[in-house]
């Protein structure tokens, strides 16, 4: 064996550097490390995320949502538990790397004699004819080569390419910076940490900056007939006045700028300019972010000085125009006070004598802000990654050996094959070796130091077939029962728990609530199905049409069974809510309140990843506080059609 000093562990202890090497310790990091990763995968975190994914993930459940941000599950790629697993990972890492170099040095190096084929995968000894040998006295003739020896660094380069991977995540964890800012066209981000919205620095990073001022200067939107986002465009000028220069920016491109890079999200859309005048008071103006909601509709709040929501909806062309219209809706408390389709420009007069005004409807965009000097490390390591897995599988070092030896009056050939790893995919070329040492090709292998390589064998119509078998091919033949089994009990109904049936149920009555209290039947969209839609929308219109809207209150919710069926869920409750009907424009109570108890029915079907209502019935009769509906007499067949509905006193089924 070759003595070598290659630059290795010799200035590291060796308990220190046996520990690192031990198994149970590498398993553990690797364990830690997998699960933070598998952690940040599945929740979204803050500076990559969608803005509706982190509201989505912040408002999840009733507790557990908040908890798992406090745990600080939306930021684990910035975490000191994920830089800590991963500087351990990476020094066991640094430890293995370089013993691998070594180890591939010393073997390529390495000098092989017959006694290393003493285990070779392929051996075979035999007789034949003096072909090679002349006299009897003749010594052994020893032929030994290698094929392939670049296949030594296949390994070392894969773990090279982890750890460089493993320490631009580090890096990033340290110094690493996301930031977001919202833009509208013509408005510009200073020069200074403090005008971008929000900002994610790593542990020891200091917040991002760009040197100079960047300005939104207009955007180009298209869409496909079917809704979805096409192509997505900004145009920006850097810089201040007559020296700034104009540059463009896709989705998915960035623009290298002194400071860091700048990239463009995919979020967008129209910002509605309103202006809220009170006659003595005030005037209050703001600029809201209309935010997508699909098929080209961008939907969006604000909450006054005065107290007032509104809640506005638009929609944008295929062509990517701003809105010359818009659908707003003003809510006082929980009283509807203006509902209508007022246009950019136009003066909205309000019962109370505010005025309302959509001054203009320009476009925003959403740019992240990011500096990571790493990036090119982690490249390298992506890099250096696949040409070791591509070294592994596809270059595979092999020693062979010929060994020719007196046998009286014949001669003994001694013949080997032993390669570095998946042997079994070598044993036809070895059979072809063979059959040339038997035929006329041994004494072209014998002229020449190194013989042509073979090329590497084919697989048999089994070895396809079982490769054609994917996972099932890994199993023996009576683990394919069982791994059956295991896949239909993944796929099986598993039951729902009560919690997540309440889940469900308070999230339908919350929703629908706030479509009746709005008149506006769009919000239960992400709730129901066809059939409650069309429900909803003939219900929820007959009181527009008669200047109501309802508002109830859930007061008491208690789920008395769940059932999971094939694609069906069916919760049974008992429930009690109140009742109000209010006048459109006053926002004024309109008869008796009604306090009322149901026991009730929900049909869920799943529809793609969500539950929606499907059906809704009573399951006994409802029991109504108030003996009067406040219907006007000249609308006597309302009562007659809510309760056909089974609606009760204001109760969607």
């Amino acid at each position: 064996m070759l003595s070598l000093n290659f630059p290795r562990m010799s200035r590291i202890p060796g308990v220190i550097r046996k520990f690192l090497r031990t198994p149970k310790v590498i398993f553990a990091e690797l364990a830690v490390l997998g699960v933070l990763c598998t952690l940040g995968a599945s929740f979204p975190q803050q500076g990559v995320a969608l803005e509706s994914e982190l509201r989505s993930f912040y408002a999840a459940g009733n507790w557990w949502g908040p908890l798992l941000a406090t745990l600080g599950l939306d930021r684990v790629f910035r975490s000191a538990p994920f830089l800590a697993a991963g500087c351990a990972a990476g020094i066991s890492l640094l430890v293995v790397v370089l013993e691998q170099w070594r180890r591939a040095y010393v073997l390529s190096r390495q000098r092989l004699s017959p006694s290393h084929f003493q285990n070779a995968a392929f051996r075979l000894q035999f007789e034949q004819a003096r072909r090679c040998l002349e006299k009897q006295g003749d010594a052994p003739r020893v032929l030994v080569w290698t094929e392939r020896r670049a296949g030594l660094a296949g390994s070392a380069i894969f773990h090279t390419g982890l750890l460089l991977v493993i320490v631009a995540a580090a890096w990033r964890a340290l110094f690493g910076v996301e930031a977001v800012v919202d833009l509208m066209e013509g408005e510009e981000l200073p020069p200074s940490a403090a005008a971008w919205t929000r900002q994610w620095p790593g542990l020891a990073a200091q917040p991002i900056r760009f040197e100079q001022p960047i300005k939104l200067l207009g955007m180009r939107v298209s869409h496909y007939p079917s809704g979805e986002l096409r192509d997505l465009n900004v145009r920006i000028a850097v810089g201040n006045g007559t020296a700034a220069t104009e540059r463009g920016i896709a989705v998915n491109q960035d623009l290298r700028l002194p400071g860091g890079r700048l990239f463009l999200a995919n979020e967008f859309g129209p910002a509605v300019l309103l202006e809220w005048r009170r006659e003595g008071c005030f005037t209050n103006r703001q600029a809201v972010l209309l935010t997508e909601r699909g098929g080209r509709r961008f939907e969006g709040e604000a909450t006054l000085q005065s107290g007032e929501r509104v809640f506005l909806r638009a929609q944008v062309d295929s062509a990517g125009n701003s809105p010359h219209r818009l659908e707003a809706r003003v809510m006082r408390g929980h009283g509807l006070v203006f509902s209508g389709d007022p246009a950019v420009g136009e003066l909205v007069s309000l019962a109370n004598g505010d005025n309302l005004t959509l001054c203009g409807t320009p476009f925003w965009a959403r740019l992240r802000g990011s500096r990571d000097s790493a990036v090119w490390l982690a490249y390298a390591g992506f890099a250096l990654l696949m040409v070791g897995a591509t070294l592994i599988f596809t270059v595979i070092k092999v020693d062979c050996c010929v060994v020719i030896s007196p046998a009286g009056e014949r001669e003994s050939v001694f013949v080997a094959l032993k390669p570095q790893r998946f042997a079994p995919l070598f044993e036809e070329r070895f059979q072809r070796l063979v059959l040339q040492l038997r035929g006329p090709g041994l004494k072209e292998i014998l002229r020449g130091a190194t013989p042509a390589v073979l090329p590497s064998p084919e697989p048999d119509s089994g070895e396809r077939d079982q490769a054609s078998l994917g996972v099932a091919g890994l199993l023996p033949r009576s683990g394919l029962p069982l791994l059956v089994l295991v896949l239909l009990g993944l796929t099986a109904c598993h039951p729902v728990s009560t919690e997540r049936a309440r889940e469900l149920v308070e999230r339908y009555n919350s929703t629908v609530a706030e479509a009746y209290r709005r008149g506006d039947v769009k919000l239960a969209d992400p709730v129901v199905g066809p059939n409650e839609s069309k429900k909803l929308a003939g219900l929820i219109g007959v009181r527009l049409d008669l200047g109501l809207t309802l508002d109830s209150e859930l007061l008491t919710l208690v789920i008395t069974h769940v059932e999971r069926r094939s694609g069906e869920l069916r919760v049974r409750t008992r429930e009690r809510w109140r009742y109000r009907e209010r006048r459109i424009g006053s926002g004024k109570q309109v008869g008796e309140e009604s306090l009322d108890n149901y026991e009730m029915l929900y049909v869920f079907k799943k529809a793609g990843p969500a539950w929606l209502v499907d059906e809704i019935q009573f399951t006994s009769p409802p029991e109504v506080g108030r003996k009067q509906l406040p219907w006007s007499p000249r609308h006597g067949s309302m009562p007659a059609l809510i309760e056909t509905s089974k609606v009760g006193e204001g109760r969607q089924p």
